[in-house]
């Protein structure tokens, strides 16, 4: 469906668009280079994840992971006879 009242008829090429995109990339190069992190110590891994298991059992973060999981595993079930049936009634 094509709209016959439309007035906007500008558009860029693909290697435009190439063009652009590569020149925010250069632009931006400058602001890489300024940024300085200085190394700190590391943790233990256990003390890594002892922090992460208190963290997980904290209700609001088990609650939201436990959903999350069942979500991913309930919403992408296929039902196979999901679309005849749909056509049927």
């Amino acid at each position: 469906m094509k709209c016959s009242a439309a007035a906007y008829n500008f558009g860029l090429t693909i290697p435009q668009y190439v063009w652009i995109i590569a020149g925010v990339n250069l632009v931006s190069i400058p602001s890489y280079l300024i940024l300085h992190e200085d190394k700190g110590t590391r943790d233990k891994f256990m003390n890594m994840m002892a922090s992460f298991w208190k963290v997980m059992q904290k209700r609001a973060v088990w609650q939201v992971m436990l959903y999350s999981m069942i979500s991913n595993i309930t919403f992408n079930v296929y039902i196979a006879a999901k679309p005849t049936a749909n056509f049927v009634w």
